[in-house]
């Protein structure tokens, strides 16, 4: 069911509804009519409409007065009353009041104060949402011991989507020795360890590590987990972690 029907624009036509003639026409000038008016009010951000219920007089006004426009405008040849035999011209405001019916259907939106009467609103365009960053931070770890001790874990929400994530380690130590290494290790969801082993190049070195890789994960809270000792036996001083990172970005 469209916005009008056959009845309403013969009675716009003052046609009679016993003539029947010319139905089949009106009838598709109806349905092209329809279709004018949906579309134009959905440029001007009318989102909402119901093609089989108007969504107010005016639209149904509009629907009618358009579909007996494309009536009209089919002229003499075809052996109906056209523009010309109604002694009314294209362009005359009863007719050919194209302005008379966009402002039938809303459009352009109407505001008062600046703002918009209530029909549907087109959502303004935001910027797609930042992907998850999740990220753990520990600082001043001093004394780390000749045996594995935890320095950094993360732990994820149980709701973290699944995607591809960028997985990262940062660590910044000072442990005034050359002749001595750092052990680092570290694991993901409770797993195998993963082992580097770091010595300084100079006593008064400030080493600074970063390792990154990329992983699939199937969505729910996971582990990350970094341990560090130093190297037992002999001197060497106090191991001090001074900055330590653990973090998983979704890229994918």
């Amino acid at each position: 069911m469209a916005w009008t029907d056959l009845a309403r624009v013969k009675r716009f036509l003052a046609l009679a509804e016993s003539d029947t003639a010319d139905d089949a026409v009106i009838t598709d000038a109806i349905e092209a009519a329809q279709h004018l008016a949906i579309t134009t009010r959905a440029s001007s951000g009318y989102v909402g409409d119901d093609p089989n219920t108007p969504p107010n007089a005016g639209a149904r006004e509009a629907v009618t007065r358009w579909a007996a426009l494309l009536y009209q405008a089919r002229g003499t040849g075809e052996g109906f009353a056209g523009f010309i035999d109604t002694g009314a011209t294209i362009g005359t405001p009863y007719y050919e009041s194209r302005r008379m019916i966009l402002l039938l259907l809303g459009v352009p939106r109407v505001t008062v104060d600046g703002d918009q009467d209530d029909a549907p609103v087109v959502p303004p365009t935001l910027p797609p949402p930042l992907p998850p960053f999740y990220y753990a931070k520990a600082a001043g770890i001093l004394d780390v011991g000749e045996t594995y001790e935890p320095i950094v874990s993360l732990t994820t929400p149980d709701d973290t989507p699944a995607g591809v994530y960028m997985f990262g380690l940062s660590i910044s130590y000072v442990w005034p020795t050359t002749n001595r290494s750092v052990y680092i290790r570290w694991r993901e969801r409770n797993g195998e360890w993963n082992e580097f082993v770091h010595e300084p190049g100079d006593v008064t070195d400030v080493v600074p590590l970063v390792y990154m890789y990329p992983t699939t994960w199937s969505g729910g809270a996971f582990a990350f987990d970094l341990e560090m000792h130093k190297e037992s036996g002999g001197g060497g001083g106090q191991l001090d972690v001074s900055f330590a990172d653990v973090w998983a970005q979704r890229v994918a």
